[in-house]
């Protein structure tokens, strides 16, 4: 694996939101499939049912997205791993990301 997103990046990868754009461009010009590590299952679940909580958009649209995680899982689109060491870091978090840097990862634009 090449690329390691976040569970921000990969939120707005399955709801809108004001990143979608961002991500979906990214992904239609990479060609590879994402890591998906236990951490992202938690932290991804936990952000469709904290979007509902705070009614950002509907049960069904955070079911919908979560079934589509799970369709990627089975195509492959989304790669479960074990995280080793990333070589890119992907993420719209600007906290993150600078840790990231901190620590030697290379970030993505």
């Amino acid at each position: 694996m090449d690329h390691y997103a976040d569970s921000s990046f990969l939120v707005s990868c399955y709801i809108v939101d004001a990143n979608t754009p961002r991500a979906r461009e990214w992904l239609s010009h990479a060609g590879v499939p994402l890591a998906f590590t236990a951490l992202h299952a938690l932290e991804v679940r936990n952000a469709f049912k904290l979007g509902v909580f705070r009614g950002l958009f509907a049960a069904a649209d955070a079911a919908a997205a979560w079934r589509n995680v799970e369709s990627d899982l089975h195509s492959g689109r989304l790669a479960k791993i074990t995280v080793k060491s990333p070589v890119v870091f992907l993420s719209f978090d600007t906290r993150q990301r600078a840790l990231a840097a901190l620590v030697g990862l290379r970030l993505a634009p």
